[in-house]
């Protein structure tokens, strides 16, 4: 009788200490998971988003395109290339396109980063700017090329930004794309 007396407590504690064990690996995987998902919360929470914005005045003939980082942490620049008609090109090329658009007195602008560039959250950039010096004065050919100019850009010309956070990790792509109402005044 003592010998089955002997079998339930050995039992009864192997038991306990199953459970025991088994309590304690559910913690630990209860914990591990909640580490995982705060570590996945915090890199969403400072994931960069760079977006754009195009501003265009026709009285004033002045036309300004614009990056910003619309996302909650910094975003490190991996590159920032051109594309014309689908084919990378280089800024010097652009800049060739702008200046050669206009033979009035107009002010031109054409924006370059390097891969040690980055943006801070809310962060704006100016990329392209184009604006008639005297607005005062805009004649018919004024604002032909300004309208030429803009058509061309609209439709010809992309911006491609490649970045990651700063935490690194997945890098993300921006890619000018214009907007449907953009594409049908061409």
């Amino acid at each position: 009788m003592e010998y089955l007396i002997d079998i339930w407590n050995w039992c009864k504690a192997l038991t306990t200490e199953f459970f025991a064990a088994l309590a304690a690996a559910l913690s630990f995987l209860v914990a591990w998971r909640q580490h995982v998902w705060n570590k996945e919360h915090h890199l969403a929470s400072i994931k960069p988003f760079i977006c754009d914005f195009l501003e265009r005045d026709h009285e004033e003939l002045s036309l300004s395109f614009s990056v910003m980082n619309k996302g909650l942490g910094p975003a490190k620049i991996e590159s920032y290339e051109f594309e014309w008609d689908g084919r990378r090109t280089k800024s010097e090329q652009v800049s060739k396109f702008m200046t050669d658009s206009f033979t009035g007195e107009f002010k031109l602008y054409l924006a370059e980063l390097s891969s040690v560039s980055a943006f801070s959250a809310g962060e704006s950039r100016v990329v392209l700017s184009v604006k008639k010096k005297n607005s005062d004065s805009v004649d018919k050919l004024d604002k032909d090329m300004f309208e030429t100019f803009n058509k061309q850009i609209i439709k010809r010309l992309r911006l491609v930004i490649r970045y990651q956070s700063i935490q690194g990790g997945e890098v993300f792509e921006y890619r000018t794309t214009p907007l449907t109402s953009l594409m049908m005044e061409i």
